[in-house]
Protein backbone atom coordinates (compact mmCIF):
# COMPACT_ATOMS: atom_id res chain seq x y z
CA UNK A 1 0.00 0.00 0.00
CA UNK A 2 1.55 3.70 -0.65
CA UNK A 3 1.56 6.31 1.59
CA UNK A 4 -0.67 9.23 1.12
CA UNK A 5 2.69 11.45 0.79
CA UNK A 6 3.65 9.05 -2.54
CA UNK A 7 0.39 9.27 -4.37
CA UNK A 8 0.40 12.78 -3.65
CA UNK A 9 3.96 13.21 -5.30
CA UNK A 10 2.82 10.90 -7.80
CA UNK A 11 -0.22 13.35 -7.96
CA UNK A 12 2.60 16.45 -8.44
CA UNK A 13 4.47 14.27 -11.15
CA UNK A 14 1.20 13.79 -13.46
CA UNK A 15 -0.10 17.41 -13.27
CA UNK A 16 2.97 18.54 -14.23
CA UNK A 17 3.21 16.25 -17.32
CA UNK A 18 -0.15 16.41 -18.20
CA UNK A 19 0.09 20.12 -18.16
CA UNK A 20 3.48 20.64 -19.94
CA UNK A 21 1.46 17.93 -22.83
CA UNK A 22 -1.06 20.48 -23.00
CA UNK A 23 1.10 23.56 -23.13
CA UNK A 24 3.25 22.28 -25.67
CA UNK A 25 0.23 21.21 -27.66
CA UNK A 26 -1.93 24.33 -27.58
CA UNK A 27 1.15 26.81 -26.99
CA UNK A 28 3.93 25.09 -28.90
CA UNK A 29 7.59 24.91 -27.85
CA UNK A 30 7.86 28.94 -26.90
CA UNK A 31 4.47 28.35 -24.54
CA UNK A 32 5.63 25.50 -22.69
CA UNK A 33 7.87 26.94 -20.74
CA UNK A 34 8.88 25.87 -16.94
CA UNK A 35 6.95 28.80 -15.46
CA UNK A 36 4.04 27.95 -17.46
CA UNK A 37 3.93 24.52 -17.03
CA UNK A 38 4.13 25.35 -13.45
CA UNK A 39 1.38 28.02 -13.09
CA UNK A 40 -1.01 25.28 -15.07
CA UNK A 41 -0.33 22.75 -12.41
CA UNK A 42 -0.93 24.85 -10.08
CA UNK A 43 2.61 24.53 -8.22
CA UNK A 44 6.34 26.57 -7.93
CA UNK A 45 9.31 26.27 -10.29
CA UNK A 46 10.98 25.20 -7.42
CA UNK A 47 8.46 22.34 -6.79
CA UNK A 48 9.11 21.97 -10.87
CA UNK A 49 12.58 21.05 -10.54
CA UNK A 50 12.15 19.15 -7.23
CA UNK A 51 10.64 16.84 -9.65
CA UNK A 52 12.31 16.95 -12.67
CA UNK A 53 15.76 18.54 -13.60
CA UNK A 54 15.05 19.34 -17.18
CA UNK A 55 11.74 20.82 -19.07
CA UNK A 56 12.25 17.87 -21.51
CA UNK A 57 12.39 15.29 -18.22
CA UNK A 58 8.80 15.97 -18.04
CA UNK A 59 7.70 15.23 -21.51
CA UNK A 60 9.55 11.87 -21.33
CA UNK A 61 8.17 11.35 -18.73
CA UNK A 62 4.90 12.00 -20.03
CA UNK A 63 5.59 9.72 -22.76
CA UNK A 64 6.77 6.69 -20.75
CA UNK A 65 3.66 6.86 -18.45
CA UNK A 66 1.49 6.75 -21.74
CA UNK A 67 3.12 3.89 -23.25
CA UNK A 68 3.13 2.42 -19.78
CA UNK A 69 -0.80 2.47 -19.68
CA UNK A 70 -0.87 1.56 -23.27
CA UNK A 71 0.87 -1.91 -22.67
CA UNK A 72 -1.35 -2.38 -19.89
CA UNK A 73 -4.55 -1.76 -22.23
CA UNK A 74 -2.97 -4.57 -24.35
CA UNK A 75 -2.59 -7.14 -21.66
CA UNK A 76 -5.49 -6.61 -20.10
CA UNK A 77 -7.28 -6.69 -23.24
CA UNK A 78 -9.45 -9.79 -23.43
CA UNK A 79 -7.46 -12.89 -25.09
CA UNK A 80 -9.68 -12.58 -27.90
CA UNK A 81 -10.27 -9.29 -28.38
CA UNK A 82 -8.12 -8.59 -32.18
CA UNK A 83 -5.41 -6.48 -31.88
CA UNK A 84 -6.49 -3.54 -34.10
CA UNK A 85 -9.22 -3.08 -32.03
CA UNK A 86 -7.19 -2.30 -29.43
CA UNK A 87 -5.09 -0.50 -31.02
CA UNK A 88 -8.38 1.36 -32.68
CA UNK A 89 -9.24 2.52 -29.23
CA UNK A 90 -6.48 3.35 -27.27
CA UNK A 91 -5.76 6.03 -30.67
CA UNK A 92 -9.16 7.05 -30.38
CA UNK A 93 -8.81 7.55 -26.71
CA UNK A 94 -5.48 10.03 -27.07
CA UNK A 95 -6.66 11.37 -30.34
CA UNK A 96 -9.63 12.65 -28.44
CA UNK A 97 -7.60 13.89 -25.52
CA UNK A 98 -5.12 16.28 -27.86
CA UNK A 99 -9.09 17.36 -29.24
CA UNK A 100 -9.93 18.52 -26.18
CA UNK A 101 -6.67 19.90 -25.40
CA UNK A 102 -6.54 22.16 -28.53
CA UNK A 103 -10.71 23.24 -27.79
CA UNK A 104 -9.36 24.42 -24.66
CA UNK A 105 -6.98 26.49 -25.82
CA UNK A 106 -9.02 28.55 -28.42
CA UNK A 107 -10.73 30.28 -25.66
Amino acid sequence: MTSLREREKADTRTRLSVAAVELLVSHGVEGATVAAIAERAGVSTRTFDNYFARREDVFLYFVREQVAWWAKQVENAPSDTPALRILHGILKEAYTRVRDVLRIAEF
